[in-house]
């Protein structure tokens, strides 16, 4: 007998052994058999693994076996837990932190070309004289053509003090140029943008993630607002998908009393609970936090602490719900990359469970929900209001931001605001912050869509003509003033900021924010394309 036909007859009495063993089962359904050990189990996979580096048809490294044995474990699990290589691990560090080795700049594919956003302020790809719309055709002598945003980042992030090479098609001329920059540290910002509404005493902070940073640049926000005058304050959470448990701690505390109970978690070493540690910047200032779907993790800590202590209005649609804790866990000293794995749960000061479910089984989800369900819950503030559990934090004030409508998609993915952002900027280097569009330049950009059979004229319902100069608006201050830019034209067509800003208005004290929320549940907006597009979301499961 040839060694081949050996292990096809092993092989063929495995598999009827282990279906009629599977047939038993159906009979004999009280047929137990004890649980094996870790040892046991080791000694199952060694042998298994030298089974295959023995006989498989090719030869395969067994660092690669390995990998993919841990990858398939944690897919067991909950979508979080996951394995990063030594390359992710390093990346993974680095989006944490705010800082890495880098030239500056947003970048994106629009069309099918590699394309600069926007560079960012006082960095290397500015000092360079990169602009919006420069397209990148080369890094380092490779052609950029198929390749993605993620593949590009990785390429021109680097070492500090190392050079890449670009070569670059400036908008408007028929040349490309090469270009070499020397990477520096970048820093990202949490808080991108802090500054006044126009005309009142309310201060606007967009807080877009929770890097190392987070909680310092909340507090310094605050502060110079404070001294220009803001006596009332929005906190800007939506889309922030969270970070750092520290960071949301930080910041909770800016406005929560000291020994504040902020957040507690549960896991397999027992329940931790979080507190303000020292006395708030801002204890008694009246208070929206604006949310929504994307809002996420430490958005969830923050909204709601201050939900739970009665200390701000929660407004927006109901966050995501991802309240779980993740450890990292480096293995070899990450020469072999990192564990990323859940470890416990969080639960707001009143008791809530902060996570929705997410998970990749259906048993996994229900027991989630039931945990989540399990109420009612009162905050701990004075007011001792009734708050919803079932994972995620539902807003005191409804506010669905509406669906872009099929015309809106179309122009985002063809790309087409960012091509005549890219125009107009070139046609008018000092443009004015408060820049105005004319008839004419409508027109022009109704004519650019046309040609791409997009068809926008008196028949176009005017809320969405109105969206779509806005957007053309927006994109036009990013090309012009990068980010900075961006926000501040966003604010003027933002009406969920508009509401807030109404309903502070007529706010006067911390407490005083709940009624006024009360006696203007008209200027609530509950979208409902947008909710079902939210809950159809959430009832996707991951087998």
């Amino acid at each position: 007998m040839s060694k081949r036909q050996f292990f096809i007859i092993i092989f063929l009495s495995s598999f009827l052994s282990s279906l009629f063993g599977a047939s038993l089962c159906l009979f004999a359904k009280n047929t137990t058999y004890p649980p094996r050990t870790i040892r046991e189990e080791l000694e199952f996979f060694s042998q298994s693994l030298d089974i295959i580096m023995s006989n498989y048809v090719t030869d395969i490294p067994v660092g690669e076996l390995i990998e993919s044995s841990v990858k398939g474990m944690l897919e067991r699990l909950d979508p979080y837990s996951v394995y990063f290589d030594s390359v992710e691990f390093a990346r993974m560090q680095e989006n944490t932190s705010g800082n890495f080795g880098g030239l500056g700049i947003e970048i994106g594919i629009r069309g099918t070309v590699l394309t600069v956003i926007a560079p960012m302020d006082n960095t290397p790809a500015e000092r360079a004289g990169l602009v919006a719309g420069d397209q990148i055709l080369e890094i380092d002598g490779e052609s950029t053509e198929g390749i993605t945003t993620e593949e590009a980042v990785n390429k021109l992030r680097g070492i500090p003090g190392t050079q890449v090479k670009i070569r670059i098609l400036h908008p408007g001329q028929s040349e490309p140029v090469d270009i070499t920059i020397t990477r520096e540290i970048i820093h990202l910002n949490s808080v991108p943008y802090a500054e006044m509404i126009p005309g009142t005493d309310i201060g606007y902070i967009r807080l877009s993630n929770f890097y190392s940073d987070a909680g310092k640049e909340v507090y310094d926000a605050v502060k110079t607002l404070s001294e220009n005058g803001a006596k009332k304050f929005i906190l800007d959470l939506r889309g922030n998908p969270g970070g750092l448990l520290r960071e949301s701690i930080d910041i909770s505390n800016i406005f929560l009393p000291k020994g504040s109970t902020i957040v507690s978690t549960n896991g397999r070493a027992g329940r931790n609970r979080f507190f303000s540690e020292r006395e708030p910047l801002s204890p008694s200032s009246p208070l929206i936090v604006l949310v929504n779907f994307s809002s996420a993790s430490a958005s969830e800590i923050i909204g709601g602490a201050i939900q739970d202590h009665d200390r701000g209005l929660i407004m927006g649609s109901r966050t995501y719900g991802k309240g779980s804790v993740q450890s990292i866990f480096p293995l070899y000293r990450g020469s072999r990359g990192a564990i990323k794995l859940t470890t416990s749960r969080y639960y707001t000061p009143s008791g809530r469970l902060i996570d929705a479910g997410h998970s990749r089984t259906k048993s996994q989800i229900e027991n989630n929900i039931s945990l989540a369900d399990s109420g009612p819950y009162v905050t701990v503030g004075p007011l001792r209001r009734n708050v919803c559990g079932g994972g995620g934090i539902y807003p005191d004030f409804l506010f669905y931001s509406s669906l872009l409508s099929d015309e809106e998609l179309s122009l985002v993915r063809m790309g087409l605001y960012f091509t005549f952002a890219t125009e107009y900027t070139l046609e008018n280097p000092s443009l004015s912050r408060d820049f105005e569009l004319s008839r004419s330049d409508l027109d022009r950009f109704y004519l650019l869509a046309a040609d791409s059979g997009i068809f926008i004229d008196e028949s176009t319902p005017e809320e969405i003509r109105k969206n779509i100069i806005s957007q053309l608006r927006i994109t036009i201050a990013t090309s012009s003033f990068g980010a900075d830019g961006r926000y501040y034209e966003s604010l003027k067509s933002d009406e969920a900021v508009e509401v807030a800003v109404r309903l502070l208005k007529e706010t006067e004290s911390m407490r005083d924010i709940f009624t006024v929320a009360q006696n203007r549940l008209e200027w609530q907006r509950i979208d409902e394309r947008a909710l079902a597009y939210e809950d159809s979301i959430r009832s996707i499961i991951d087998e």
